[in-house]
This record gives structure tokens, sequence and C-alpha cells, in this order.
């Protein structure tokens, strides 16, 4: 059982994760033209879901922004999927 208390403190990954963050920071896309519409990249920190119908770009964008971090920027990376099966993320 928790007490009032240890609900209203931070837990520690809270205080682990906000400790990365900079307020205001940007995380570069590696595309340019995004970076630009996002006003230097996403917010630092946040969770980005990409939503939209079949065929508008989503996967692309998504494995795009991953390669761009491993060969641009150096970081690491993950791609998760609801919907897709591992052959039909391929590009032979």
């Amino acid at each position: 059982m928790t007490s009032p208390a240890s609900r209203t403190r931070a837990s520690e990954f809270e205080h682990q994760f906000i400790g990365r963050t900079r307020e205001g920071a940007r995380v570069k896309t590696g595309i340019a033209e995004l970076d630009e519409m996002l006003r230097g990249g996403f917010m630092e920190g946040d969770a980005v879901l990409v939503a939209g119908s079949a065929g508008s770009g989503k996967t692309t964008l998504a494995l795009q922004y991953l390669v761009n971090g491993i060969v641009k920027f150096g970081e690491p990376g993950i791609y998760l999927t609801f919907e897709q099966m591992p052959d039909q993320t391929n590009s032979d």
C-alpha cells in the first residue's frame, strides 16, 4: 500500500527521465523539410505516434528517422509496429 506522500512524489524512473531532457530541446529527424516544419525536430522526451491510412508513408517515415538517427547522429532506435509482419518491412 502506498501512502499519500509517496503517490505525490515522482518515481525513480521519472527522476531519471526528467533529468535527461532539457526544456525546449529538439531532436532532429534528419529529414530537413520535416525538421523545418517541426521547428527543429521532435520535442526531446516526447513519444511520437505516427498515424494515417494505408500507403500514407508512416513506415517510410519511421524507418528513415531510424536510419538517420543511426547513420547521421549515432543514436540507437527501435521500430515498433502493431500491424506489420517483419517480412512486410523489408526494403530489398
